[in-house]
């Protein structure tokens, strides 16, 4: 028997994590949202099927949710703490929950087909994609038996992306909650009403039936502008300052494989290879610190093989970005991590060997040393300014032979400007 699906809430607690060491103080209370009407789509023409598809998470393991109490007088047993386990029940939860609201909204459904070796969906049925960042999520439950009186809250920010032009029409925010009230129920029926309160509040914004309702475009990615100031290098050359440098490579997980980027902006702009992400929306990015970031990929360009990525605001220090070539023989370092996140911040020393064309792009070449997971992170030069993007390496005898996107040229592609 599945933990999602047990009758005893208790024993589901337990099982999945949520229950934890007995709370010492009294948990915050718990905010009250009405659930509202969502706006009909019914009877609109050409609506897109929107599919859900992205769930990611600002919460941590161990992130107290609320208090778990118990017995005829609800007396305090312990706790309810964020898991891993939790995170993938609560995913189940919304890929089917969001799919009934959306439904029930007036949104066509994509096609349940019947024929027995028919997969239950074709990539290209949905014409939007939902995803969905949970914030927050706050619990107070009180078991009895199998049911449990209580509350649940949620707050989530959304996304509604277009895949054939690889672009968000539409983000918005929402809150959700809701209240046994006197009659107890399952804890899976509360986590479902919780969710269902969530995507109704988004269903309500009138501008989510407007987004829905445009016209899709279609075609190759088109990254919009960006200007980003100018960042001086810190005195002293990369070597004295390889700290500083390194603070700001991060290592990047799409889902499928990792690899590295580097911040260029104090605003939570990254850079990274297409490569990397894949056909991701949403990455996690973890800091040279351990601290994991949701991040959402703005824009890239696949023939260049670059991205532009998107986190909150963080501490660090971007890098800043040579926009003219480095001189073969001139003294470089590329920071990334290689083979992964267990050994991110890596930082090793080479010389530019030389420029390339392949396949009519330019590239730097360079027997500084990176490997599988670099991909994605910079080489600096001596003063510590980004003068290429880590992408491809060679295996040659008795040395090393590694390709690197100028810099200029990544940011071209994404139409990235560096003001003065």
């Amino acid at each position: 028997m599945s933990a999602i699906g047990s009758r005893c809430l208790c024993g589901f607690l337990i099982v999945t994590g949520w229950y934890g060491a007995p709370l010492r103080a009294q948990a915050d209370p718990i905010r009250n949202v009405p659930t509202r009407t969502p706006v009909s789509a019914a009877g609109r023409t050409g609506l897109p099927v929107i599919a859900f598809k992205r769930f990611i998470t600002s919460l941590e393991p161990g992130d107290l949710l609320g208090p778990l109490e118990g017995g005829l007088f609800c007396a305090n047993r312990g706790s309810l703490r964020w898991s891993e386990k939790l995170k993938e029940d609560v995913l189940g939860k919304f890929r089917s929950q969001v799919g009934k609201e959306l439904e029930a909204a007036g949104y066509p459904a994509a096609n349940r087909h019947t024929a027995i070796f028919q997969t239950e969906t074709r990539p290209d049925e949905a014409g939007l994609e939902l995803g969905v960042l949970l914030r927050t999520m706050k619990l107070r439950l009180c078991t009895n038996g199998s049911t449990s009186k209580g509350e649940i809250y949620f707050e989530a920010t959304w996304a509604l992306f277009n895949p054939k032009a690889q672009k968000v029409v539409l983000e918005a925010s929402s809150e959700g909650s809701f209240q046994t009230g006197s009659n107890p129920l399952n804890g899976e029926d509360i986590l479902l009403k919780g969710i269902a309160s969530v995507t109704r509040n988004l269903l309500a914004d009138d501008k989510f039936l407007a987004a829905a309702a445009a016209p899709l475009e279609t075609g190759a990615a088109v990254a919009a502008a960006y200007a980003f100031p100018k960042i001086t290098p810190p005195a002293g050359g990369a070597a004295r300052n390889s700290t500083m440098l390194r603070a700001a490579v991060v290592t990047v997980e799409s889902g499928a494989g990792s690899g590295s980027g580097f911040y260029i902006s104090s605003d939570g702009y990254l850079l990274t290879n297409h490569h990397v992400i894949g056909d991701a929306k949403f990455v996690k990015v973890r800091t040279a610190t351990g601290r994991e970031l949701p991040g959402e990929v703005i824009s890239f360009d696949a023939g260049r093989d670059v991205a532009l990525v998107k986190t909150q605001k963080t501490p660090f220090d971007p890098l800043g970005l040579r926009l003219t070539d480095p001189m073969v023989g001139d003294e470089v370092f590329a920071i990334g991590s290689p083979l992964g996140d267990e050994f991110n911040g890596t930082f090793t020393r080479g010389v530019l060997s030389g420029f390339r064309d392949s396949g009519g792009n330019r590239f730097l070449q360079s027997d500084v040393s990176i490997t599988h997971g670099s991909s994605g992170g910079p080489l600096v030069d001596a003063n510590g300014t980004v003068v290429g993007i880590a992408v491809g390496l060679a295996a040659v005898r008795g040395g090393n032979m590694n390709f690197f996107i100028p810099i200029a040229d990544a940011l071209a592609r994404l139409a990235i400007e560096i003001k003065p």
